[in-house]
């Protein structure tokens, strides 16, 4: 919404496109960039990925309940036992030096593995929140590796969970397998 614009000026099924959650949509002034983001990946981001589509919760859930839902991967590093349901844990795929390291040959063959190879399957990257530069980075990744739609759900697990919506067990990322 635009400054002074709240929910309540647009009829109830536009103002639902345009709800956010957990702040999903801040913006901290931090200019795009097409490089990873190498150190403090719990920093504020930049609101969009060039080259990329930024997608907010409600946009995410539209997708995901489509006759064609997208590879959503949770990137997120450290254990965890739950995601966003139907999630793949590509745990540390936003890591890494640069975009021809080991962590891109790792990224590449499980991302191959999960779009079946088609590079035009839509992808979407999240992480914890829009203070996470993980999903960020992979999205960088699956640009360069020319995947032609990708998506950033910059709100990440906080967004998800401020909607009120489901989390679901995930399987252990093939790092730990």
């Amino acid at each position: 919404m635009g400054a002074g614009e709240s929910a309540s000026d647009y009829p109830p099924e536009q103002a639902s496109q345009r709800a956010t959650f957990a702040e999903e949509a801040a913006d901290y002034g931090v200019l795009p960039t097409n490089t990873l983001h190498l150190h403090d990946f719990d920093a504020p981001t930049p609101t969009r990925i060039m080259g990329a589509r930024t997608i907010t919760t409600v946009e995410l859930e539209n997708m995901l309940a489509s006759a064609t839902p997208p590879v959503l991967i949770d990137v997120i590093g450290g254990a965890q036992t739950v995601s966003l349901p139907s999630a793949i844990w590509l745990r540390d795929a936003g890591v890494g030096r640069h975009l021809d390291d080991d962590v891109q040959a790792w990224f590449d063959l499980h991302l191959s593995q999960l779009t079946g190879p088609d590079k035009s399957r839509p992808v979407v990257f999240f992480c914890a929140s829009r203070m996470c530069w993980l999903a960020h980075n992979a999205t960088l990744r699956a640009l360069d590796l020319g995947y032609a739609n990708v998506y950033w759900y910059r709100g990440g697990r906080d967004a998800w969970q401020a909607a009120g919506l489901p989390m679901a067990p995930v399987a252990p990322s093939p790092l730990d397998n």
